[in-house]
């Protein structure tokens, strides 16, 4: 009875599971090279349900104690200067279950120093106001399949890293008899990637993680008896393994 009852509860989650979208957006950060003004994105539907995905941008801004705050973008400037933010075009997405579409993002504006965005994917049911081009009967079909499943879409939240017109990476590393210290004197983010702790081998090593540092911060690490630290260094398109 037990089984059967497990059996029936797979089957309804399964059957629930099918009402909704289900998005997949790739890297959680993205890079404007000093170069380029644009990039593409592709976001995935990889559910079994339509997803109407609205698309917003913000500005990631820090105070002089490195304390950061978001304001939607373009509110920080006057009107004369609207174009100086992210625009992600376009701002509604319309994707069929198992297929995909793409976002251009694309900046114009003040290039003096680094900037931060957050791009926002969030999949919603849409009304006749929301601007997906749908009639009232269609929209409330959509709802109504979406109340025959799960009802909560998630959606993601990305950041894009706009670099400066004169980009310059100064990464500084600098190891002391009990921690290793890395420091951005450059004026663009470098990426301290794969950092894990292993054995003096190299193996049995801790899972990975990854730090983002900003222009003037510093971070450091501190070292472990038995144990060895690596880490790559990456600045851009150029990166440096270092082991301790």
């Amino acid at each position: 009875m037990h089984k059967l009852l497990v059996a029936i509860g797979i089957t309804l989650s399964s059957v629930h599971a099918l009402a909704a979208p289900q998005l997949n957006v790739g890297s959680m950060y993205d890079y404007v090279a000093a170069s380029k003004t644009t990039e593409v994105k592709r976001i995935m539907n990889s559910g079994s349900s339509t997803a109407y995905v609205r698309v917003s941008v913000a500005e990631i801004v820090y105070d002089s104690n490195g304390k950061s705050s978001e304001v939607a973008a373009g509110e920080i400037l006057d009107v004369s200067k609207q174009t100086d933010t992210l625009i992600a075009s376009p701002a509604r997405l319309i994707i069929p279950a198992e297929s995909s579409q793409t976002v251009r993002l694309l900046y114009m504006g003040n290039r003096e120093k680094e900037r931060y965005f957050r791009v926002r994917y969030i999949p919603v049911a849409p009304d006749i106001n929301d601007q997906f081009n749908l009639s009232e009967k269609e929209a409330e079909e959509y709802k109504k399949q979406l109340d025959a499943g799960f009802s909560i879409m998630a959606g993601y939240g990305t950041i894009v890293m706009v670099h400066p017109e004169k980009t310059r990476f100064d990464t500084q590393v600098i190891e002391s008899e009990s921690n290793i210290k890395v420091t951005n004197k450059g004026n663009s983010t470098a990426i301290v990637d794969m950092i894990r702790y292993c054995d003096n081998s190299g193996l049995n090593c801790t899972p990975v993680r990854v730090d983002h540092l900003l222009p003037g911060r510093e971070k450091t690490y501190e070292k472990m008896s038995g144990k060895k630290i690596y880490f790559d260094i990456k600045e851009f398109d150029v990166k440096k393994p270092y082991s301790f």
